[in-house]
């Protein structure tokens, strides 16, 4: 998916939004990837895609809506695997000013909670770098340069419960409230075949 990190004046949730109906227009398939960090020498797998959210308001209009993207990934180094939920967050309109590569320290980790049918997740915050984790760059393409992302640690317990709750929303806590976000595309195949493949069958 690419969308254009540098916006001019008003409407850059317009252009996100088309963004995200050609992103989900081509996302199919649903395959799961792997590939080694030449640079960390640490093997990645993931799904082939980030699934998307968003929080809308309209009473300010598309230009004030939200959204998120939202994967899973395995990190295997010399045969020590971790599992973890990677989040990304862009929070209404873009910034006037051109805004750093990765969220400022001062407005603290993402607190996500993953709503998994009736069930209300909320994993570890781990790091909002991917160095800490063993990887070069981030293991899905960020919708933003401005954009807050979060890597959550996760057992495969939790990942089965996502993957098998009939439904999938985001909640992440901004400033004291909990923001709900809704799935953009229901088609979870990416995410349920890469659960597959990393844990054992049940």
């Amino acid at each position: 998916m690419l969308v254009t990190t540098q916006r001019q004046g008003r409407g850059w949730g317009s252009l996100l939004l088309a963004a995200l109906t050609v992103a989900g227009c081509a996302s199919g398939g649903g395959q799961s990837t792997e590939t080694l960090d030449e640079r960390t020498g640490v093997t990645l797998s993931r799904q082939s895609a980030a699934l998307q959210f968003y929080a809308s308001e309209p009473q300010a209009g598309l230009d004030e809506s939200s959204f998120a993207f939202f994967g899973a990934l395995e990190v295997n180094r010399m045969g020590v695997r971790h599992l973890y939920l990677w989040a990304s967050v862009l929070s209404g309109r873009a910034p006037e000013a051109a805004a750093p590569a990765v969220a400022e320290p001062t407005q603290g980790p993402l607190k996500l909670h993953v709503l998994a049918g009736d069930a209300d997740l909320a994993p570890e915050f781990v790091t909002s770098q991917p160095s800490a984790v063993g990887l070069t760059k981030s293991p899905y393409e960020r919708p933003a340069s401005w954009a807050r992302d979060g890597y959550f640690a996760v057992t495969a317990e939790q990942l089965r419960a996502i993957r098998d709750a009939p439904t999938l929303a985001l909640g992440f806590e901004e400033r004291g409230t909990l923001r709900r976000y809704e799935l953009w595309k229901t088609d979870r195949a990416a995410f349920a075949e890469f659960v597959d493949r990393v844990t054992p069958a049940q």
